[in-house]
This record gives C-alpha cells, sequence and structure tokens, in this order.
C-alpha cells in the first residue's frame, strides 16, 4: 500500500484523567450514539473532545472499546469509571469522512509504522474531533496509536538481569533513535547493541533481557485462556482453544511440561504462493524491521520472539515460563519455532 496519501506526525500525549464507559460493538455508529448519551451524562465536567480507547483482538468479529472523555478529576457517578490514560508517545494521523471506513485510515499509519521498522500497540486511541459533519456517520476523527516501546523495554531487561553498567553498554547510542529513524539504520543500531550484549551475556541471560521487548499480547485473550485453565487446570484444554483460532495462535503440541509451538505466517497468502526461498522466508517473518535482512540478524533477536509466547503462557497459569529458541529465520530456518518450558508437574 501507498503511504504516501496519508499525514502522519508523531508525539507526546500527556497524563489523561478519563470518565468512560465500556462496549462491545459491531458497528462503530454504536461508538458515536454512546458518545452523545455520554456527553450529557457529564455535563461541565466534559474537559474534551469525546476520546475512545480500542482493543484490537480482545473480541473476535467486534471491537472492545472504552468510550469517554477527558475530566479534571475522577468522578462518582454510576455507570461511569474512570481512569488514567498513561502518558505515551503516538503517531498520529486525521481520517475525515465515514466513521464506519477509518480501518483505511489504520491501515495506511500500520504500513508507515512498519515502513520505519516500528511496532504499534494494540491499544489505539481515537479522538472524536467531529462526530456530525455532514451526516450521523460523517465526521473529523484523529487517530492515535500508541508505539511500542522497543529500545526502552530492552534497556529495563538488561538493566533487570546484567545491572546499569551492561545497560550502559549495550545501550550506547540509543538516544540517537526517533520514530522517523529509517528502518535500516535502526536496525544496523539493533545489530550493534545485540552484538555488544551476545559479548557479555550467557544464552539464559540473554532470553530474560530480550524477551522482554517483545509485541504486548492483547490482554483480553491472556485472560479467555486464562478461564479456560482456571475451570479444570488442564493444559490441553487450553491448547485446544488455541487450535481453535488459527489466526493468533500456532497449532502447538506437548511431551510432558514441554509445549512445542511454532509460528504461523506473517503473510500465509504471499508465503503460500512464494517461488522462492528468500520470498517465502520473507512473509513468514511477523517482524518488519529485520524482513528483509534475515540472514544477517544476530539469533539473539528471536528471543524477542520467545516473549510473546512467555507472556501468553505466564499470564494463563501465573507462574514465570522460560522459553527456549529450537529454530529461527536468523539461524538458517526456515520456520520460528519455540520450546516452552512449563513448570514441573504443572501439566498433570
Amino acid at each position: 500500500m501507498d503511504n504516501t496519501d496519508i499525514d502522519i506526525a508523531f508525539e507526546d500525549l500527556e497524563e489523561v484523567t478519563f470518565a468512560f464507559q465500556r462496549l462491545d460493538i459491531e458497528k462503530r455508529s454504536e461508538i458515536l450514539e454512546r458518545a452523545h448519551d455520554l456527553a450529557k451524562t457529564l455535563g461541565e465536567r466534559v474537559q474534551g473532545p469525546a476520546i475512545v480507547s480500542v482493543e484490537f483482538g480482545a473480541v473476535k468479529d467486534r471491537l472492545r472499546v472504552q468510550v469517554g472523555y477527558p475530566v479534571a478529576a475522577p468522578l462518582d457517578i454510576e455507570g461511569v469509571e474512570t481512569r488514567t490514560l498513561e502518558p505515551v508517545q503516538v503517531m498520529t494521523a486525521t481520517h475525515e469522512g465515514p466513521y464506519e471506513d477509518i480501518r483505511a485510515t489504520y491501515l495506511l499509519m500500520y504500513g508507515a509504522m512498519r515502513e520505519r521498522g516500528l511496532i504499534p500497540a494494540p491499544v489505539v486511541r481515537e479522538v472524536l474531533l467531529e462526530m456530525d459533519g455532514d451526516g450521523p456517520d460523517k465526521g473529523t476523527f484523529l487517530v492515535q496509536w500508541p508505539l511500542h516501546d522497543w529500545t526502552g523495554l530492552l534497556a529495563e531487561g538488561i538493566e533487570e538481569v546484567l545491572g546499569p553498567e551492561a545497560r550502559n553498554t549495550v545501550m550506547e547510542g540509543a538516544d540517537g533513535l526517533t520514530p522517523d529513524t529509517p528502518r535500516g539504520e535502526r536496525l544496523e543500531w539493533v545489530m550493534a547493541a545485540l552484538g555488544r550484549l551476545d559479548g557479555i551475556a550467557d544464552e539464559e541471560q540473554k532470553f530474560w533481557a530480550v524477551s522482554k521487548c517483545a509485541d504486548c499480547y492483547p490482554t483480553w485473550r491472556i485472560q479467555e485462556l486464562r478461564e479456560v485453565y482456571l475451570h479444570n487446570h488442564d493444559v490441553d484444554e487450553v491448547m485446544d482453544a488455541m487450535k481453535g483460532d488459527t489466526e493468533w495462535y500456532s497449532t502447538p503440541y506437548r511431551e510432558g511440561d514441554l509445549i512445542y509451538h511454532t509460528k504461523v505466517p506473517y503473510d500465509r497468502e504471499t508465503w503460500e504462493k512464494a517461488t522462492d526461498r528468500a520470498e517465502r522466508r520473507r512473509a513468514y517473518c511477523h517482524c518488519a524491521l529485520v524482513q528483509d535482512r534475515i540472514d544477517h540478524v544476530p539469533p539473539t533477536y528471536c528471543y524477542c520472539g520467545t516473549g510473546w509466547v512467555r507472556q501468553v503462557w505466564e499470564g494463563i497459569i501465573e507462574r514465570p515460563v522460560r522459553v527456549e529458541v529450537l529454530k529461527s529465520l536468523p539461524a538458517g530456518d526456515d520456520e520460528c519455532q519455540f520450546l516452552i518450558h512449563l513448570p514441573e508437574g504443572i501439566s498433570e
């Protein structure tokens, strides 16, 4: 997709006190109706235009949202919750036209992020600047898409495992990275940083440090799997639930306390139609930052991928989980496979 058709910017959002109501929807017109009704309920307490917090991946074929307004202080109103929207760095773009068509703007923004090697967060804010426009489904809407702080999480992980001196060594030059840093330059820094980490850490230390960088898994999906597990404390029932949704999960299999997890291709259609190995491996890779230079990336990078499955299983059983890389594209394989080490006896 051509991303020149959208004007984007990056900004740091300040903390906001947010009075809201929860809503599971099929059509975005339901959001506009709720926003109008809530504005009447809040009255003069409203401090700005309506905000919609959208959590992707929470409900299949629907959207789970929080519709609300910025307010000066927490409120005590029946049916209205109040929470703090934390400070965050976002990519922003304006969508003008039917609210139901806002997905087109999302796709352009997603493409712009991947071009820069950035990772989008799974929870997005929409600001309803003008809800009515020329009709009930038209207006002006600002999309504020938070950026996943990969380098910040890497710094935290290294300090937790190896201490502040190691963090400073590995993170040298990170201050020069910005959201607009070209993907190639960003990748060069990442490869150099991981090279420095390789020189001072063993595999166990690298796992615990780099797995912290993983993209955030939708919390509602983890909670759903947690509820499956709590029903009978049966790991196999959890894996059966995963096998029913191949869009998000692989088809895992278990041997005792070990679970084998092979990632699904990122672009399955291109992967299936690929006529050469390089094209097939590129379509398989989920990470926009390394897709074009898979064979030049240190295998340490894929400990980030272990964090994706680590947070799922740690959320399910609420105990620490170690994940081993069995296969990875940077190591020369044609797929990425992880071995999940469950705590001893938990699968019995």
